[in-house]
């Protein structure tokens, strides 16, 4: 007896849901599902057996939905639902989805629109936009970043690489300029001329305790332990007018001493009597 009744009530159920979805159909408004019009209500409980078909003729098949009133997918006649207003006709701009009457519901870039061009690079050509993102075929550096900087230069700041080379705004030379000081040259230059990259000592700073010894001694200027004259350590001793120079230095060119010349050999003590030393 409970089976019996439980099957009665279903079956009284079924009818009255038969009945109203006939008499009135199913109002759906609203949504992307669903058009200006009022759309479809795609309830899994009512079968499209129940519907009436003279009341709705038409099947709507996806994408399209119900016109007003309608059971099940059928309903009076069928339009596209409001998410289906792209024509996705802009630059590089592809159906993501389906067509409902020439008409998508998404977008996407093509295959040929996929980088991001970021700083430093902007995009060549015209991008594809969808979706607040510009997209493009390719990107290249952008115009202020022109130079290699290559040899003795570096680049300065942000880099951008193209085709397997860095670009930057501006380069600088890698070498410190050095000043070389008054006894120096500078020997050796870098970034065109503009940078000395090597100072050394001046031809004549040749001297020091090696090369210069015995009687002789290096004075003079000094750059990096050498120094610019190599002189006699001796005084010169000038002799009088009756004197010779007894002792040399310096390969002769300095008198150490002094001695009575060997003509001057008079004195009293051997020149007396009728004479005397003169001369």
């Amino acid at each position: 007896m409970t089976n019996l009744l439980r099957g009665f009530l279903v079956l009284v159920f079924s009818l009255t849901i038969h009945v109203s979805t006939v008499d009135a159909g199913v109002v759906f408004l609203g949504g992307d599902d669903t058009n200006e019009f009022g759309g479809y209500f795609d309830n899994k409980f009512i079968g499209d057996d129940t519907c009436d078909r003279s009341l709705y003729p038409v099947k709507c098949e996806d994408p399209y939905v119900g016109i007003g009133a309608s059971c099940g997918r059928y309903a009076q006649s069928c339009g596209c639902p409001q998410k289906y207003r792209e024509t996705c006709s802009g630059t590089g701009l592809e159906p993501a989805t389906v067509d409902c009457d020439g008409k998508y519901a998404d977008c996407q870039c093509n295959s040929n629109y996929q980088e991001v061009c970021d700083y430093p690079y902007t995009g060549v050509g015209t991008g594809c936009v969808w979706d607040s993102t510009t997209l493009y075929g390719s990107c290249k550096c952008q115009s202020q970043f022109s130079e290699t900087c290559t040899g003795d230069y570096e680049g300065v700041g942000d880099k951008c690489n193209q085709n397997g080379a860095d670009y930057y705004e501006s380069c600088k030379c890698s070498y410190e300029n050095k000043t070389c000081s008054a006894n120096e040259n500078c020997t050796e230059y870098k970034c065109d001329g503009t940078a000395c990259n090597k100072c050394e000592c001046k031809s004549e700073f040749q001297y020091t305790a090696e090369n210069c010894k015995g009687d002789y001694t290096p004075t003079g200027g000094t750059c990096d332990g050498k120094y610019s004259t190599c002189s006699c350590r001796f005084d010169n001793v000038s002799c009088g007018s009756g004197e010779t120079c007894s002792s040399t230095a310096c390969d002769g060119k300095v008198c150490t001493a002094c001695k009575c010349r060997d003509d001057l050999n008079y004195t009293t003590s051997n020149c007396n009597g009728d004479y005397t030393p003169t001369g």
